[in-house]
């Protein structure tokens, strides 16, 4: 088993070292994500990052080719060599999962609903290629996010060994710039934090780690 933890760290070590960007409606949305579920999200965005905002492609009318072609060792990087079958399930629980997200369209109305990050998913036989499809819905909250995102490094995202360090990265990540935690009603109890200090209750993880309880 430690073998096969060094040999998998050892092949993580090679992601690249790059800034990707959330949109903090996804930082902060409840569903729960398994580790190698997580690594394959933070994967697909260096994807987007790759073929839609470095070529200046980040309008909707170029979301139409949203296929990535992934390869056994592009699983092999995500979740290990030895892991290639979990990471393919991995992907296709994705498909699954709905993600809740809220706007306003352009006459001002609140639109709330669920969005995926993947549409489908096709193993070719032949070619031994995934054909992965991110869903173009999931886009505006990938690239050309002018507020309220998150950004953190692909390679130390990658790296991480639990969902539950890297639910504290991207936490970390959100508040770690020149912020400043406001509080409803500051002013009036007296209660002022410090830059970079955020007050987190336990309800706060427990909502992303596991299933809330009744009381």
């Amino acid at each position: 088993m430690q073998a096969v933890m060094k040999q998998n760290t050892c092949k993580l070590s090679r992601v690249t070292h790059e800034q990707i960007r959330w949109s903090n409606a996804i930082v902060n949305s409840p569903v729960m994500y398994g580790l190698i579920e997580r690594r394959t999200l933070y994967f697909i965005t260096g994807e987007v990052k790759h073929k839609f905002t470095e070529k200046n492609l980040g309008v909707p009318d170029n979301w139409h080719d949203l296929y990535f072609h992934l390869t056994d060792k592009d699983l092999g990087l995500i979740g290990g060599d030895k892991n290639v079958p979990r990471t393919y399930e991995a992907l296709s629980k994705l498909g699954e999962k709905f993600l809740p997200v809220s706007f306003r369209n352009s006459k001002g109305e609140l639109i709330v609903g669920k969005v995926h990050w993947i549409d489908s998913f096709f193993y070719n036989t032949e070619t031994g290629l995934y054909d992965v499809r991110v869903s173009p819905e999931i886009m505006p909250y990938l690239i050309d996010i002018s507020k309220s995102f998150t950004t953190f490094d692909l390679g130390t995202a990658m790296l991480l060994r639990s969902k539950y360090t890297q639910k504290m990265y991207e936490l970390c990540s959100q508040f770690c710039g020149d912020f400043r935690y406001t509080e409803k009603g500051e002013k009036e109890s007296g209660v002022i934090y410090k830059k970079r200090v955020l007050p987190i209750g336990m309800e706060y993880f427990q909502a992303d780690i596991q299933p809330r309880r009744d009381t």
